[in-house]
């Protein structure tokens, strides 16, 4: 593999690999990096506000705001790694219709298997009740990351949109 450096007087450093014309990476004048195929995505619920039955159940990301290299799938809300790294990801989970004292968390499973609990709250006087997390993971390539929510609550709720239950991530390196 051979990497081709290019830089104009003044001009961005720019990489372009094997000597396709296309960059993957520049360096602006004030040290700035872009990658524009680094891979990333944003996913939501775009369907209607589902009722949770059963426990645990996955949390349906059926759309992007953006699928850079197109590592995560709605079909089944899961990212898959392209190459092993660290990735970090963001979640943002919704929930109403809680019972009092009851309890909602949210949870990653890594390869199918419970990996972490991230948030956890209980529910108090009804309404919406939010839990954002970030967290990071060291992935071999075609890893896979699902992201689930569970309570003892038979009966509650999720709201949808971009705005409400949303999963994120990127390759950090």
């Amino acid at each position: 593999t051979r990497m081709y450096i290019s830089n104009k007087a003044a001009g961005p450093m720019t990489f372009q690999v094997n000597g396709d014309a296309t960059t993957r990476m520049t360096i602006d004048s004030a040290g700035r990096v872009t990658m524009p195929y680094q891979p990333s995505f944003h996913a939501y619920m775009s369907q209607s506000n589902p009722t949770i039955t059963v426990n645990p159940t996955k949390i349906p990301y059926s759309a992007t705001s953006w699928n850079v290299g197109s590592h995560f799938n709605t079909s089944n809300s899961r990212f898959v790694a392209p190459i092993a790294g660290k990735y970090c990801f963001q979640v943002n989970h919704n929930v109403y219709g809680l019972s009092d004292d009851q309890y909602f968390r949210t949870r990653v499973y890594v390869n199918g298997s419970p990996h972490e609990i991230l948030g956890y709250m209980r529910a108090r006087g009804g309404g919406d009740h939010t839990t954002n997390d970030s967290f990071l993971l060291n992935m071999s390539a075609n890893d896979y990351v699902e992201i689930y929510t569970s309570s003892p609550d038979t009966s509650y709720h999720m709201s949808a949109s971009a705005g409400w239950n949303t999963f994120s991530g990127f390759l950090v390196g």
